[in-house]
């Protein structure tokens, strides 16, 4: 029942829902709409084959009497059609036709008009079959009442035939729509949840994980792709962060091991305001050299970040490299060392001059 309520949640279920009752509406007003103009067509037929029958027998009446018209209503009886025939006299005997049974207020209202009737065939009386059909009725000189008509047995059955297999094609479509949802909607859960597994992976702190995708260039390998670059670069920038954090604490270390010795020296030896002040001006110049450092750091992180911003222009690097070998060619001396330099004069290059000061503070 969980199952079954996340399911009728989701998105998927309520489109699909909604075209299935699209779908469904627009086939059922499409089979309506061709059950009745099939209808409409075959009563049309039928109208025109009955008026052509009474055009017929009314010039056969005209031009031999009755006596023609009875002979020729008999032989068209007799063959096992469709057509329907039947004349009385003006005390309503039957003289001829095919008809054994039907309505006396058809034979009473003679107006020609059209109408659908329940009649019983001639020779089909054991049966005591009814059927349909649509007559019209003529009164004719002497009394005589003519009737016409066309039995609608054949358009009846086509019609029920029609029904069926109209309702018969609904009920596949609305079949066939809820499998196909079904499916549809099974595939796209399963997606939604192996994209919803990763992202709590990744959220536990695993940011090499990465969405899948499952090669069809469909909306949700786009999405993946798109996530996926977008964790590829999260990943780059948290890495650039611990490698700043790192290179903040090993290039500071020392600097700060060096003004910590260098403020409990003066603190432990000096003894007038001379020892004081150089102790502070040293204390100073160590302060300004890790400012430098940090802001190096940082710009590093902003370049391997590729950020905007990093400056290159030409730069003298014999000229830098002289800098700051004077800068700590006293550290070196006061450690017993020397400090020599050889560099070719007018070595021209396009960098950050600040970051190759600080690569040669490194060294």
């Amino acid at each position: 029942m969980t199952r079954l309520t996340r399911y009728t949640r989701t998105t998927a279920f309520k489109l699909s829902l909604l075209y299935i009752a699209v779908f469904t509406v627009m086939s059922g007003f499409l089979l309506v709409y061709i059950s009745e103009n099939t209808d409409h067509l075959m009563s049309e037929q039928v109208v025109q084959t009955v008026d052509a029958e009474l055009k017929g027998l009314s010039d056969v009446y005209f031009r031999g009497g009755v006596r023609d018209l009875v002979e020729t209503i008999d032989e068209r009886s007799r063959h096992p059609d469709a057509s329907l025939y039947l004349l009385v006299d003006f005390a309503g005997n039957a003289l001829v036709g095919n008809i054994a049974r039907l309505p006396t207020v058809v034979l009473e209202e003679a107006d020609g008009g059209l109408r659908r009737v329940r009649y019983t065939r001639l020779g089909q009386d054991t049966e005591k079959v009814e059927r349909q059909a649509m007559v019209r009725t003529f009164e004719l000189r002497g009394g005589f009442r003519l009737l016409v008509g066309r039995d609608l047995g054949d358009q009846l059955r086509f019609s029920n035939l029609l029904g069926n297999a109209l309702r018969l094609w609904l009920i596949v479509v609305i079949l066939l729509a809820a499998i196909t949802w079904f499916f549809v909607n099974r595939r796209v859960m399963k997606r939604i949840d192996e994209i919803s597994a990763t992202s709590r992976t990744i959220m536990t702190g695993d940011l090499t994980r990465r969405l899948p995708v499952a090669g069809n260039d469909d909306e949700f390998d786009r999405l993946a792709v798109n996530l996926n670059t977008m964790l590829e670069r999260i990943e780059l920038l948290m890495q650039s962060m611990k490698d700043v954090t790192d290179n903040i604490a090993h290039d500071l270390k020392t600097p700060l091991t060096r003004l910590q010795s260098r403020v409990e020296t003066a603190l432990r030896e000096a003894r007038e305001e001379e020892g004081y002040r150089s102790a502070l001006e040293a204390t100073l110049d160590e302060t300004d050299n890790l400012l430098r450092i940090f802001n190096a750091l940082l710009r590093i992180a902003r370049i391997e970040s590729t950020a905007p911003g990093s400056v290159m222009e030409p730069s003298d690097l014999g000229k830098l490299v002289a800098e700051i070998a004077e800068l700590y060619e006293p550290l070196v001396e006061d450690e017993g060392g020397r400090l020599e330099t050889d560099v070719p004069d007018g070595l021209m290059a396009d960098c950050n001059k600040d970051l190759i000061s600080q690569v040669l503070v490194n060294l």
